[in-house]
């Protein structure tokens, strides 16, 4: 009996060790980019690219654990809620699009800067992660300018659609308003999960306000969302699960706004988008028809930034985590590509953190700030003070902020990176 007891144990702290990940111990973020006078810059003026982050001890080390208790709870620095300004912007289909601008309390040495920021899936300025990382960066000096998604929030939809994965119009209408208000302000560009996938693709497109941008910054995409749609179908790592929950979201968001979406319009199925257990089978019944695509793998293109992020001139920060339950190994070969074919670039890609969770800190009780709003508020400070400084410096010095230059064969710099190639 002693035995059998002594073995049962033995296997329960096994499972538990394994469900936790307790083995996997903390590590620095793998680090790959071009040898540049740039990515020099920010290895010295970035601390957090190089120290290990160690996310807590308990359960920080379990990508699933992160990612939910982020979806659940978000940030304890999120509780510090900020008061906007709330703009609303006309769109020529007649929606209707607002968002919300955070004025700073002291302005940053480096001048006028304004963070324009667009959240992930369902989400707007209201959300925990979001308000978190408002309140970290005004408090250092930055405006801050929130994009609401679509439908996200209980304003009337003025037109019959919701937000997409891709569709970047919405956000560069909000650019667009936030340089009509204020001209001389510089603008940072981030974008959080498929918000960052939204911002790569805008910056891709090479729009009249990219000259006023100093950086940008792309956080927990999956680059690919034909891939992405295939990988979320699979019960691998539970993505099946986190694509049904995804799901529940998107049906919420369409049921809430069904009078203006639906009302005496028959084009779509209504019961197939009640009934649908996937965002493919809503995509199917309603976002088709209602976006004009003729099939998943069109649509699903048309809003992965994977085939376009190649345009992007200024510098960027692409980060991701290994156990990011959503986003498997395989797909970041995209992020590695891009930051070993470019001089301005960098991806980041950490051992932990889940999606957009990455607590760091304490046994059980993490630190009031992720390290991820905290590697993003050092990214952003470097490049600001960079961006001023070689404003005075300019003109006849080449701008360490201009080396874009592409390489067309990144295999041929591996050896340059921290870390190993990603197959």
């Amino acid at each position: 009996m002693e035995v059998f007891f002594g073995a049962a144990v033995l296997v329960l702290c096994y499972v538990f060790l394994r469900l936790l990940n307790l083995s996997n111990g903390p590590a620095p973020p793998t680090l790959y980019y071009r040898p540049s006078d740039l990515n020099q810059f920010l290895l010295q003026s970035v601390p957090l690219l190089t120290l290990r982050y160690t996310p807590p001890i308990l359960w920080g080390r379990n990508g699933h654990l992160q990612s939910i208790i982020h979806s659940l709870f978000g940030p304890s620095r999120s509780k510090e809620s900020r008061t906007g300004e709330c703009f609303s912007v006309q769109l020529e289909d007649g929606s209707t699009l607002t968002y919300t601008l955070y004025d700073t309390s002291k302005p940053h040495p480096a001048g006028d800067i304004t963070i324009v920021v667009c959240p992930g899936f369902g989400s707007s300025n209201r959300s925990k992660y979001i308000q978190a990382f408002v309140s970290l960066v005004s408090d250092h000096g930055y405006k801050v300018a929130v994009l609401d998604h679509l439908g996200t929030t209980d304003n009337p939809l003025t037109a019959r659609r919701i937000f997409t994965y891709g569709e970047t119009g919405e956000f560069r209408a909000m650019v667009d308003d936030v340089m009509r208000e204020n001209p001389a302000t510089r603008l940072i560009v981030v974008g959080f999960s498929m918000g960052a996938n939204i911002v790569c693709k805008y910056m891709a497109e090479g729009r009249p306000h990219n000259g006023n941008v100093i950086c940008c910054v792309s956080a927990g995409q999956g680059y690919d969302a034909v891939r992405g749609s295939n990988v979320l179908m699979e019960w691998t790592g539970f993505r099946r699960a986190y694509n049904f929950a995804m799901a529940q979201g998107l049906k919420t968001i369409l049921q809430r706004h069904s009078y203006v979406l639906f009302r005496g319009n028959s084009d779509f199925n209504l019961s197939a988008i009640q009934s649908a257990t996937s965002l493919q089978e809503i995509d199917l019944a309603y976002t088709l028809q209602a976006g004009g695509f003729s099939s998943l793998h069109s649509y699903y293109r048309h809003c992965s930034c994977k085939f376009t992020m190649h345009k992007i001139s200024v510098p960027t920060l692409l980060v991701n985590a290994l156990d990011d339950p959503l986003i498997p190994e395989d797909m970041l070969d995209v992020p590695y590509n891009y930051a070993m074919s470019r001089d301005n670039a960098m991806f980041v890609l950490t051992r932990h953190g889940g999606h957009l969770g990455f607590y760091s800190g304490g046994f059980i009780i993490p630190d009031s700030e992720t390290w991820l709003h905290r590697l993003l508020l050092q990214y952003l400070d470097a490049m600001s003070n960079l961006a001023i400084e070689q404003s005075k410096v300019n003109a006849s010095t080449e701008s360490l902020l201009d080396s874009s230059q592409v390489y067309e064969n990144p295999s041929l710099c591996a050896s340059s990176s921290v870390g190993t190639p990603i197959d």
